[in-house]
């Protein structure tokens, strides 16, 4: 006989039936007692097997089902006396589904998704498992079919994978699927590996030369500065290059330079990026680089709240905190005047600031052509800028006190303005 050391976990009425009969029946083969779960074993006896020798692989076999059985499912099966019968009441009792249940897996499959950033592995077991649980009640799923509901369950990361196989190709295979899917697999996680690998090293990069001291080993004995020749330190710690950088901004006056930043302190960042100078200071500048409408003077706001708006970061690594936000209104190049929404009050900001990123949320269109920029809400001009030092200045100013609240009664010609627009700009 062959050895019994080979083990299957137990059928307990919740674990997979499917797979429990998939290593059970694996198991008798093995221990070659296969023969037993034929309901006409004792008349199909193999040759050269006396009745005696037959009757003991009854035995065994019956015997090893059992043992295969959890309390629960023996309690149900417990009557049957030979081997086929216990697998014959066990496939009548987790294989013919009602027809409630039978509808219920076919609704898991139809309404199988996958989760963003989930295993694409796990995915396609849990589908495994679906399609072998309605194979056993002989629901039959067509090869294509099994394949369009796979690729109709990924998320939408897939969707590029999704229309090679659905339209570069005469036909649609279950294992061309399973097989594209698993490469892809593939390569994200030798694309996270590897990039996990970098961060390390820099991490480790980073920290060593945190770590070194000065005069140890692993520092260079003879330091020296390319900027101003000593010795003792690089050229970015160079006191001279430092004390120049300062002594130019200071000598910058109102210039205004804010960069690309990171969150601090918890608080909510705006960026900025622009460079101006005094001739300037007063007006309205267009930026590109600033996350909303900034101004530094309250007096302009025509209703305003106080808030928490965290903080700009500048070019010189000092910080402008935003207290406010509010509404101004601006008197255009046409005399109309417009309001300007949800600007943010920034004190120590050097400039007025209008966000173009601002602009196209609202649905504004921007033409620009020798050195004038419009902006476009519809087919009316509501906005120009003239190129000035480099920098796109509104042909406009702020209104505040009773001419940016009151109400004016228009006339017939004011009216007609405001509907037509400039129609010769177009």
């Amino acid at each position: 006989m062959a050895s019994t050391k080979l083990k299957v976990e137990k059928f307990t009425g919740e674990n997979d039936f499917h797979l429990w009969r998939l290593k059970m029946r694996a198991l008798l083969v093995h221990q070659r007692l296969d023969v037993a779960l034929d309901d006409e074993s004792s008349s199909k006896k193999p040759m050269k097997v006396t009745e005696e020798e037959l009757y003991e692989v009854l035995d065994r076999a019956h015997s090893a089902t059992i043992l295969s059985i959890g309390d629960g499912v023996l309690r149900e099966v417990g009557g049957e006396k030979t081997a086929a019968g216990l697998w014959k009441k066990l496939e009548d009792l987790y294989t013919n589904m009602s027809m409630a249940k039978r509808l219920a897996t076919k609704k898991k499959l139809y309404t199988l998704q996958m989760e963003e950033g989930s295993s694409i592995t796990d995915h396609i077991d849990a589908f495994n498992k679906i399609i072998l649980d309605l194979e056993d009640i002989n629901v039959k799923i067509d090869d294509e079919d099994k394949a369009m509901i796979l690729l109709c369950s990924l998320p939408s990361s897939y969707e590029n994978l999704v229309d090679t196989l659905m339209y570069g190709r005469q036909t649609l295979a279950m294992g061309e699927v399973k097989e594209a899917l698993s490469s892809k697999a593939a390569i994200k996680k030798e694309t996270r590996d590897g990039e996990c690998l970098t961060a390390s090293r820099r991490t480790e990069k980073k920290d060593t030369s945190k770590n070194m001291k000065k005069g140890s080993k692993s520092e260079p004995k003879n330091l020296k500065c390319f900027h101003c020749h000593k010795e003792g330190h690089f050229k970015k710690d160079c006191p001279e290059l430092k004390n120049k950088k300062n002594n130019t901004n200071e000598k910058s006056g109102d210039a205004a330079v804010a960069s690309e930043f990171e969150e601090s302190d918890g608080y909510d960042s705006t960026g900025v990026l622009i460079a101006t100078d005094a001739q300037t200071k007063g007006n309205w500048v267009l930026d590109s680089g600033c996350s909303f409408h900034m101004c530094p003077n309250k007096n302009l706001f025509t209703n305003y709240e106080t808030c928490d708006g965290g903080i700009v970061v500048m070019g010189n690594d000092s910080s402008c905190r935003v207290v406010g936000r509010g509404s101004i209104r601006l008197k255009m190049f046409d005399g109309m005047i417009r309001e300007l929404r949800d600007v943010r009050h920034v004190p120590d900001l050097k400039r007025n600031l209008i966000s173009l990123g601002m602009l196209d949320k609202i649905g504004c269109l921007v033409e620009l052509e020798l050195g004038i920029l419009k902006v476009l809400k519809g087919s009316m001009v509501v906005m120009k800028w003239n190129m000035s030092n480099g920098l796109y200045v509104l042909q406009g100013s702020a209104v505040t006190g009773d001419v940016a609240m009151s109400n004016q009664k228009l006339n017939k010609t004011m009216l007609w303005h405001m509907r037509l627009g400039h129609m010769s700009e177009m």
